[in-house]
Order: C-alpha cells, then structure tokens, then sequence
C-alpha cells in the first residue's frame, strides 16, 4: 500500500507537469502574432466571406458543414455566448450532414481563440482552427497519461522489487541465524512492517547472542572451578596415602607420634570431604556460598607447620621465621587449607630437595605476609606444568580479599600472600 501511494503520487505529477507543459507550450504558440495572423488569412477571413456571400444563419449547420468540408480539415465552433451553437470539431470533421441538437460542450472554453463574425441571424463568436494542430492536443494529452501511467508503473515495480529484495535478505539473515551463528546481525532499513520485524528479530538475536555467552562464561567458570577444586583434591591424597604408608611400614617412634599420624588422616580425610563436597555441588550447578573474607577466622601456623612437617618427610630442608605473634587472617579454613595445599604441592612436584624451603611470615599495621620460597628441580614432572594450582591460588586470595603475587622466574618459586589479619 505505502508503495502504491507513492507511485500513485508520482505518476499523477508526471501528468500533471506534463499537461501543464504541453498546454503551456500550445497556447505559447497559438498566442503568438504569426500564428494568429497566419490563422485569419487561412481560416477566419475565407469563412467570414463564406458566410457574408451566402447570408447563412448560425443555425443553417448543413452550410457551415459545407464550407468545413470545402476546406478539407478544419476545426469549427460557434458560440452563442457561452453555449455551443454549432460544432465541427476534432474527429467530427468528415461528418458532411453534422448538425448538433445536443452538444458536447455546453460552455465556451477560455482558452480557445474566438473571432466575432457577423451571421444572417447576428454576430457570434467563432473558433476556427485546423484540426490537425487541434488533434494535436489530444495526442499530447495521451502521452502525458502514459508517462504518469509508465512513472507510476515503474515507480511501484521499483518499490516491490526492492520490498521483495529485502524479504529475500531477511530470509537468508534468517536462514544465517538457525545455522547456529547468532553474530550475524539482522539487516534493519527502511520503516514499515518489515523493519518493525526485522528490529523485534534483532533485538532476539542480541537477546539470545548475550544468554548464550553468558551460558558459555559460567560453563566456562564451572569448568574452571571443577578443574581447580579436582586439582586441590590431589594434596590431600597424597597426604593421606603418605602418612598411611608411614602408618604400614611403622614408621613412627612412639604411640604419639602413632596417632600424630592418625590425626593427620583424619585432617586430610576431612580436608578431602570437604573438597569433594564443594565439587559435587559444582557439578549440579549448585554455586557454593564464596567467603566474603571476614566469615571465617583462621590461624595460619598449624597449618604451615603441618605443610612444614609433611615436607621435611619428604626430604625437603625447612628454614621458617613464622615470628612471634598470632597467625589469624579472615580467611575460612578450607580456603586456607587449599590455599596451603597449593603451595606445598606446588615444591613436592617442582622443588627441589637440596636446597631450602623457606617461609617467612610478618605482620605489617592489620596486613599479614606470608612468602614461601624455594629452587625448582632440575628434573620435573612435566605433565604437572599446567598452573592449575596457582591460578587456584590466586583465585582463593581475590576471594578472601587478599592479593597474590607469584614469582617463578630465574629457576626460583616466590610466593608472597597479602592477608587482613583478625580482629580479636
């Protein structure tokens, strides 16, 4: 419809202009003294003759007929005033019996050029012209009706061609999208029905593109989270089957030391529990409630001692300055725990046993540091290399509100975590 006006409008003014022009130019032409001039002597005088000789009477149209026909091609109107008398006009010329009762036009036309000639019955006005020139007119007028018939044909093939174009890229944009590319943007232009579409589909798209990533960034953090925690599950294995061989083999001095170990597998069966859990939830798509970093007060020296201890176990040199004061952060056990785990598994996998491992821990206003240091082996185990672990790390540490800097350059491991200390 929108289309259809708009060729409709378009060829009424294609006529319209045409017409104007058309009969601008005519009466440009008629007007002129030439013309005129050219006219009287061919037409006007011959016939004011014809009818001064013969005494005709306006109403005596078989004379005037005669005369028309005389002159072969001419064009005749005689006026009464403003009614329409007698007419031998435009294709009517070859009627020789052309006597009008009833007339075609009822008043005379303002652009037609009358001339007063004197009947037997009076004087009236009288529109003589050659016909040919008078058939020309309509024949300009024809063109100008097929040229605003021709503009408005084009003019609306146009627009539905185009309307039909833009069907056929929706389509395809369409046909894009339901491939499983939600990238490709929908093609929006113009402003009907279509376009209304063809945002609404946009706006789907851009709905249906953010949920999918979104859908892929927390899958992707759920495969993060799961591998961590899948990893943080190894240290406390090993922990256990080390101090369960110790237990097997009798390895232990006294009953004390006996259940020394026993409770070190009860901590890491714990440890180990708690860890599996959180996995568990993770796989069910159960986010764990994350610390805030004040939900939990821990003191950091049993468990460096007890990571110290599992150490010196397993051959590796301790120099520790763990000072004075009380080890407290607001950090929950278990984030503290695998933070711990980390770092020891960390040198089991990658330290080595000649030379020191030292963990130096200071106090700084409510800042606590701890820095754990070491050499890397020569030879390691190179399908522990992922950094699982310390991105584990760093992940726990932004969790508790603290800060991680890791330093594993020049064959060195250098760990320093930044913890806010307890309030009593």
């Amino acid at each position: 419809m929108k289309w259809f006006i708009i060729a409709l409008m378009v060829g009424i003014v294609t006529f319209a202009v045409l017409y104007q022009t058309e009969l601008f130019l005519i009466d440009h032409h008629r007007s002129s003294e030439a013309y005129q001039e050219k006219n009287r002597h061919t037409y006007v005088q011959p016939f004011r003759d014809y009818i001064a000789e013969r005494n005709i009477k306006s109403s005596d149209g078989e004379s005037i007929s005669e005369w028309v026909d005389s002159m072969q091609d001419v064009a005749i109107k005689v006026f009464d005033g403003k009614t329409v008398i007698y007419e031998n006009y435009y294709f009517d010329y070859s009627r020789k019996d052309y006597q009008m009762t009833g007339f075609l036009h009822s008043s005379k036309l303002d652009y037609l050029t009358v001339y007063p000639i004197k009947f037997a019955d009076g004087t009236f006005d009288v529109y003589i012209n050659k016909a040919q020139e008078d058939r020309a007119h309509f024949l300009l007028l024809f063109i100008a009706v097929a040229a605003g018939l021709a503009s408005f044909c084009v003019v609306f093939l146009a627009g539905i061609t185009r309307r039909e174009k833009y069907i056929a890229q929706l389509k395809g944009d369409m046909e894009i999208l339901g491939s499983g590319d939600l990238t490709h943007k929908v093609t929006i232009k113009g402003n009907d029905d279509l376009t209304y579409i063809a945002g609404n589909l946009e706006q789907m798209r851009i709905a249906l593109l953010e949920r999918t990533e979104e859908e892929n960034r927390l899958a992707e953090a759920n495969k993060e989270i799961v591998s961590k925690l899948s990893h943080d599950i190894r240290t406390p294995v090993t922990s256990l089957m080390l101090f369960a061989d110790l237990l097997k083999d009798r390895q232990y001095k006294d009953i004390e030391q006996h259940d020394h170990y026993i409770e070190r597998i009860r901590i890491g069966a714990r440890h180990l529990t708690e860890l599996t859990d959180q996995l568990l939830k993770y796989t069910r798509n159960e986010r764990p409630v994350e610390s805030d970093g004040e939900s939990g007060q821990t003191d950091l020296k049993p468990l460096i001692e007890q990571a110290a201890e599992e150490l010196i176990i397993r051959g590796f040199r301790i120099e520790a300055d763990l000072g004075d004061k009380s080890v407290k952060t607001n950090i929950e056990i278990s984030a503290a725990q695998r933070i711990i785990d980390n770092i020891i598994s960390n040198i089991i996998f990658h330290g080595d046993a000649k030379e020191p491992v030292r963990i130096i821990c200071r106090h700084d206003d409510d800042k606590l540091f701890l820095e754990v240091s070491n050499t890397y082996a020569l030879t390691v185990n190179n399908s522990e290399g992922s950094g699982v672990g310390l991105k584990s790390i760093e992940t726990l540490m932004q969790q508790a509100g603290g800060k991680a800097c890791i330093n594993t350059t020049d064959n060195q491991f250098k760990i320093r975590l930044q913890f806010d200390t307890a309030k009593e």
